[in-house]
């Protein structure tokens, strides 16, 4: 009877014992895979807070880079309006009077105007040169923002725009511009497009033109109609690309690639 008490109370304790190395055992596993999800989870923040520091930087060449785009923009205006007037100086004197007295001076002037052209000429293709590069380097940082896109919360949803009234659809309508529809919910800041500020904005909302997408789903065509419409420089928003650029700026906000 004494051995069989105590059989029992050894198999006991190697129970306990037992129960004791295995819970041992789970509790240390699990501080393991506590550790290391906390781990993982660190690391993923911190690459979170690397690609989004990277984007930024990125966002803020690329506006930086627009800026100095619009800025040649309005300097390629400025040599084109100097070079009509130089032109125009130019058949005055070709025109005017051809007495002997006056042809040395004129022939001076001609030859003076003829510099300033020319120089003016060379302007206009520095600046040109100047604006194909910073399209470029837009092109490639909207690819590089494209490859962090996946990797960043998507943005709040903006609130419904207002309608535009049919009178002023049907009066678009009849000049051949027709505004694609605007999609539900979506407002775009069209400041953010090279050439666009407050004033044009508004006359561009006036119209219809709520989104990006709506202006980069029109025609070439369509948008000089848009251009008669808000009273714009003609073929500058050709030469500013605003089809490209909003195609950008969707996708850079929306990620949807048009």
């Amino acid at each position: 009877m004494l051995n069989l008490l105590t059989f029992i109370w050894f198999c006991l304790l190697i129970a306990f014992l037992l129960g004791l190395l295995l819970g041992y055992a789970l509790w240390h596993n699990h501080q393991k895979t506590a550790q290391a999800n906390e781990a993982e989870d660190t690391d993923h923040d911190k690459q979170l807070t690397v690609l989004q520091a990277e984007r930024d930087k990125l966002q803020e060449e690329r506006d930086k880079a627009r800026e100095e785009t619009l800025s040649l923009n309005a300097r390629i205006d400025e040599l084109t309006r100097s070079v009509e007037d130089i032109t125009r100086q130019k058949a005055l004197l070709e025109t005017g009077p051809r007495t002997l007295g006056d042809l040395a001076g004129i022939t001076a002037e001609r030859d003076q105007l003829r510099a300033a052209l020319n120089q003016a000429n060379a302007n206009i293709q520095t600046a040109n040169a100047k604006l194909q590069e910073q399209s470029e380097r837009l092109l490639l940082q909207s690819a590089e923002l494209e490859r962090l896109h996946t990797a960043l919360p998507s943005p709040p949803t903006p609130p419904t725009p207002p309608a535009v009234p049919e009178v002023v659809a049907a009066a678009l309508a009849a000049t051949g511009l027709v505004i694609p529809p605007v999609e539900q919910g979506r407002v775009d800041d069209l400041k953010e497009i090279i050439g666009v500020g407050p004033f044009i904005e508004s006359k561009l909302r006036g119209l219809g033109l709520q989104t990006f997408k709506q202006i980069a789903l029109l025609t070439p065509a369509m948008l000089e109609k848009v251009a008669e419409n808000i009273e714009y420089f003609q073929g500058r928003i050709g030469r500013e690309n605003w089809i490209e650029q909003c195609k950008a700026l969707h996708f850079d906000k929306y990620g949807e690639r048009l």
